[in-house]
């Protein structure tokens, strides 16, 4: 059973669909020019509303649901029929999956309200927020693909896997305020204080395969650091090490103090009215950061291969992982099994061992153009830092406005976000006093989609 359990395992991992309770990482870009306040809040401290909106409301759970998902494949290219039998293209799956980001997140206002004092907007808001993402290295499914019959006495150098999960609470106050003749510059911050609820990160990952000159043997290195932290007992390890035949939490022992998991972060943003016509921004978002307790966080730190050699002298990685029987006359270890073994022997779990995690960091600068009074074009370039080994990820988008009325607006935007291919966004706002929202980004691709509606009261 076990043996059934590592094989489940390590196709989640190799797949590495990363999903989570919550999120950080829908950006509603198809929102930026609306009055959508406090999704315009969100992406720029120093927005105010529009002189005759003193009060904002949010409607407790209704304010702002924000679901997305990002998978870098489509059924129809990995599922395939023949003789009424569906099967796994396994090479149209590794290929989707290397070097694109499988992702998914939900984002939820729980309650918030907002209110101006002559030229200053004050606000304070609770909200879930987190995100599931996961990277794994188009150099290891290009190798898993091919085999390593193209790489005999060569080394393979890849970055294996990063993995990011987390989900926390929200309370932040908001401060923006008017400057200069006419209102010209506005400035803005929101304070926030965090509470966290579960995370796990996989960073600073390595893993080395070396075929040799015959291609009878592959030697694994590989390496990397994974920080969980819940408000359960993690209890699959055993004397500084990790052990398979445990469970991996115990259940049974639920004890969560949300102070003893907290953070702090802040956002910053200023909006220009150069003229009438063109307005400059400027925001950075989510400058935070959450320390877990001693109580709820773990590390496991793994040193495959270096020390304690790890070879295998051949497998089929499809049935492996598949769990198909191994042929007649064979009787090879299973690749998973040694694998399992090496890491028992080779890893180290460190309990009670708090840590810090660095929330994902969101820079922009926004450029608006308004050449009609129902009409306004902005564009976006922005900047994501998830502070998890990736590397930067860079957003670009063009929106479109259009609102003929006070009580009606409607937005489509065209965006490349996370090194993704280009998307198509739209979003409609209706009624005034009270105010429906709804959008969708990744319209028309097969990358994902990011859908969102809200209901607030504007005084």
């Amino acid at each position: 059973m076990m043996k059934q359990y590592i094989r489940i395992f390590l196709l989640i991992s190799l797949t590495a669909f990363a999903v989570s309770s919550a999120k950080a990482q829908n950006r509603n870009y198809s929102l930026m020019s609306s009055k959508a306040d406090w999704t315009r809040i969100g992406l720029n401290a120093s927005y105010i509303p529009e002189k005759d909106t003193k009060l904002i409301i949010a409607v407790p759970l209704l304010s702002q649901m924000n679901m997305g998902a990002n998978i870098p494949f489509w059924k129809s290219n990995i599922i395939e029929q023949n003789d009424k039998k569906l099967t796994i293209n396994f090479n149209e799956l590794l290929n989707s999956l290397g070097g694109n980001e499988l992702s998914a997140s939900l984002d939820m206002n729980l309650l918030g309200v907002g209110f101006k004092v002559k030229k200053h907007f004050f606000s304070i808001n609770v909200a879930l927020h987190g995100f599931g993402c996961s990277f794994l290295d188009d150099s290891l499914t290009e190798f898993i693909a091919n085999g390593n019959g193209k790489y005999l006495g060569k080394t393979v150098h890849t970055k294996f896997m990063n993995t990011n999960i987390s989900a926390w609470a929200e309370t932040n106050l908001g401060f923006a305020t008017s400057l200069m003749d006419e209102d010209r510059l506005r400035i803005g911050g929101r304070l926030k204080v965090l509470f966290g609820l579960a995370s796990a990160q996989m960073k600073n990952s390595k893993l080395d395969l070396t075929t040799s000159e015959l291609g009878d043997r592959l030697d694994m290195v590989m390496e990397s650091e994974i920080n969980l932290a819940m408000p359960v007992e993690f209890t699959g390890y055993e004397n500084g090490r990790l052990d398979f035949d445990k469970d991996f939490v115990n259940t049974d022992n639920i004890d969560y103090k949300p102070f003893d998991n907290m953070g702090f972060g802040i956002d910053l943003g200023a909006e220009y009215d150069l003229n009438k016509q063109f307005t400059f921004g400027l925001a950075v978002n989510n400058l935070s950061f959450i320390d877990w307790g001693e109580k709820y966080a773990n590390t496991i730190k793994i040193n495959v291969g270096e020390n304690d050699p790890v070879s295998f002298d051949g497998f089929n990685l499809r049935n492996e992982l598949i769990n198909k029987e191994v042929q007649a006359g064979e009787e090879k270890e299973s690749a998973i099994d040694k694998s399992k073994d090496a890491l028992e022997r080779q890893s180290e779990v460190k309990s009670a061992n708090a840590f810090r995690l660095l929330l994902p960091t969101i820079y922009n600068l926004t450029v608006a153009y308004k050449p009609l009074k129902t009409l306004s074009v902005k564009a976006l370039a922005g900047l994501l830092d998830r502070h998890d080994g990736n590397g930067l990820a860079y957003d670009f988008a063009l929106l479109g406005h259009y609102q003929p009325a006070s009580w009606f607006s409607i937005s489509v935007n065209v965006a490349k976000t996370d090194n993704n291919p280009l998307y198509l966004g739209s979003a409609i706002v209706l009624g005034d006093g009270l105010q429906f929202v709804i959008g969708s980004d990744n319209i028309l691709s097969k990358l994902g989609a990011n859908a969102y509606l809200g209901l607030n009261v504007r005084i």
